[in-house]
């Protein structure tokens, strides 16, 4: 359960299309057989975006004038596989979009994961586990009388050869009102996977990027699931 993600998004962000609404039906149109469900945001405006659901591999994509959005219910580990979705159709498409005479440039590259690790203890005796775990004594003084908590770890501007900003949260999970908190209750996947309490890793890594490509994306899962093990451990 500890790579299974309520929620999963990886987003490719680039310079507004000014006329995307007469140029991307076009683009779209080979892809919308494949799709469940099709729906159409802010219809005739300049900010015109797709939604392109895929029931039965728990996915949907958004398709806009500034970026194309991939949001996925399921093991993560499965997405760095060589023809996930993320290849088809995901990159592919973007690579339509891309040979768009309007298209611009690529400004940079969004990750966001939630993973959920069930703990088959109360809520309470989880809170006191974690705070003990993380906490100083002269910490957990602070508020006496807290039932929840959590450790925020972020890195900006990244290194001399990567520029890019993560931010990692982890903390106990109290159930789907954490999730519904972020607006990501599960679409395709069972809630009842998620409903009972334990721990909670929310990982973000935005990177400044010029071309985008699968062993980008793989990177950054790697670097994800790196995460993922540094605070959990390996499975």
């Amino acid at each position: 359960m500890e790579t299974v993600s309520p929620g999963f998004q990886f987003e490719i962000r680039y310079s507004p299309i000014l006329n995307f609404k007469d140029v991307a039906h076009t683009i779209i149109s080979p892809f919308v057989p494949l799709a469940t469900n099709l729906g159409l945001g802010n219809e005739g405006t300049k900010e015109e975006r797709y939604l392109l659901e895929f029931n039965k591999e728990n996915y949907k994509l958004t398709v806009a004038w500034d970026r194309i959005v991939l949001r996925f219910e399921g093991d993560i580990t499965t997405l760095g596989n060589s023809n996930s979705v993320i290849e088809e159709p995901f990159l592919h498409l973007f690579s339509k979009i891309k040979e768009m005479e309007e298209f611009g440039k690529v400004n940079d590259v969004l990750l966001y994961c939630i993973l959920v690790k069930e703990i088959d203890k109360t809520p309470s005796e989880i809170y006191s586990n974690f705070v003990d775990k993380y906490f100083t004594s002269s910490a957990k003084n602070i508020l006496g009388n807290a039932n929840d908590s959590a450790i925020v770890f972020e890195r900006e501007n990244g290194n001399d050869t990567v520029n890019d900003d993560v931010r990692i949260t982890t903390g106990p999970y109290n159930g789907l009102e954490d999730l519904e908190t972020r607006k990501f209750i599960p679409n395709f996947l069972s809630t009842d996977l998620f409903k009972n309490p334990g721990e909670m890793i929310e990982i973000k890594i935005l990177r400044s990027v010029s071309k985008v490509n699968f062993t980008l994306f793989k990177e950054l899962l790697s670097e994800t699931l790196s995460y993922k093990n540094t605070l959990w451990g390996t499975l």
